[in-house]
C-alpha cells in the first residue's frame, strides 16, 4: 500500500528508483551466475548508473568474480578513467561479419588514457589548448576553430607542447595531426619559432583574456554607442587600464626578464674552443 501510494504521488521519481534498482540487480545477478572461467562482456556499463555508484559496483563485482575476464565496451571517459590495471584496446572499425581492427595501447606514448581516448578516431585535427573546459582558451578556440579542430584544453602551457608532440608522434595515429596554442607569456622570439618547429603556436597575448584589451576587440564593442559617446569611453577604458598597470609594472618587468634570462640559460651554449675566448662568450 505504501509503494502504492508513494508511486500516485511521485510517479516519475519512483519509476525512476525502479529502473534503476533493476539495473542493478541484472547485473548483479547475471555477473553471480556466470559460468567460472567466463569473459564477461559489458557493453557500455555505465549505462543509467550515477557515477558515484558504478565505479563501487564493477569493483565489487569483479572482485567477487576473480575468475572471470571483465571487457568492457565504453566511451565514457570517467568510465574508462575509474578502471584500474587492465588493458586499453582501441576498436578501430568492425566490418560484418568477423574483420576486426583494433589496436592495444600499451603506454608506450606520453599521453594518459584518458587523453588518448578522447582524442583516438576524431576526424577533426585536435587543437590543444591551456585552461580547462570551463574557462576562456576552450570557449574562444571552440568559436574560432571547431569546425576544423577538435579543441582539447590541457591546463597548462607545459602539458600544451608534451601532448601536441607525444600526439603528432604516437604509433596509433594515422592520418591526423595535432597542433598547440599557448599564451604568450613574454616569449622570446627564438623561442616562439623553436614551437613552431613542433605545430605549437603563441598567440600575440600574454594571457587569453588579455584578447579583450584588443583595440580591435574594443572597437567592436563601442560601434553600439554614437560616435561621441564611444570615443569617450574608449579613452575612459586606456586611462584606467594604464593606471592600473602601473601598480605592477615594476613586477611585469621582472617578470619578463626573469622569463628571457631562463631561455638563455636554457638554450644558450658556448661556441668557444679556446678558454680565451669564454670571456666575449659570457659577454654575449
Amino acid at each position: 500500500m505504501l509503494l502504492l501510494a508513494l508511486l500516485y504521488v511521485y510517479p516519475t521519481k519512483i519509476a525512476y528508483f525502479l529502473n534503476y534498482l533493476i539495473i542493478i540487480l541484472y547485473y548483479i545477478s547475471n555477473v553471480l551466475l556466470a559460468a567460472p572461467h567466463s569473459y564477461i562482456v559489458i557493453d557500455e556499463p555505465e549505462t543509467y548508473l550515477n557515477p558515484a555508484i558504478y565505479s563501487k559496483l564493477w569493483d565489487s563485482l569483479m572482485e567477487s568474480r576473480l575468475d572471470c575476464q571483465f571487457i568492457y565496451v565504453s566511451h565514457d571517459i570517467d568510465f574508462i578513467r575509474s578502471r584500474k590495471n587492465m588493458s586499453l584496446i582501441w576498436m578501430k572499425s568492425y566490418t560484418h561479419p568477423n574483420m576486426w581492427d583494433f589496436t592495444t595501447l600499451d603506454g608506450d606514448t606520453d599521453l594518459p588514457n584518458d587523453l588518448l581516448v578522447e582524442v583516438l578516431g576524431s576526424k577533426k585535427k585536435v587543437l590543444f589548448c591551456e585552461g580547462t573546459s570551463t574557462k576562456y582558451d576552450a570557449e574562444i578556440y571552440g568559436l574560432l576553430f571547431s569546425d576544423k579542430y577538435k579543441i582539447v584544453p590541457v591546463e597548462g602551457c607545459n602539458e600544451v607542447c608534451k601532448y601536441t608532440k607525444a600526439y603528432n608522434s604516437c604509433p596509433y595515429i594515422d592520418g591526423n595531426s595535432a597542433i598547440g596554442i599557448v599564451d604568450n607569456d613574454g616569449r622570446t622570439e627564438e623561442e616562439k619559432e623553436e614551437l613552431k618547429k613542433d605545430s605549437i603556436y603563441v598567440t600575440e597575448f600574454n594571457e587569453i583574456e588579455m584578447l579583450l584589451c584588443d583595440e580591435e576587440i574594443i572597437n567592436s564593442i563601442i560601434e553600439d554607442y554614437s560616435p561621441k559617446e564611444g570615443k569617450e569611453l574608449k579613452n575612459q577604458f586606456i586611462n584606467l587600464f594604464f593606471d592600473e598597470v602601473k601598480k605592477f609594472d615594476k613586477k611585469i618587468a621582472m617578470n619578463f626578464i626573469s622569463k628571457k634570462m631562463n631561455w638563455m640559460f636554457a638554450n644558450y651554449r658556448l661556441n668557444s674552443k679556446d678558454i680565451s675566448e669564454i670571456e666575449p662568450e659570457l659577454e654575449k
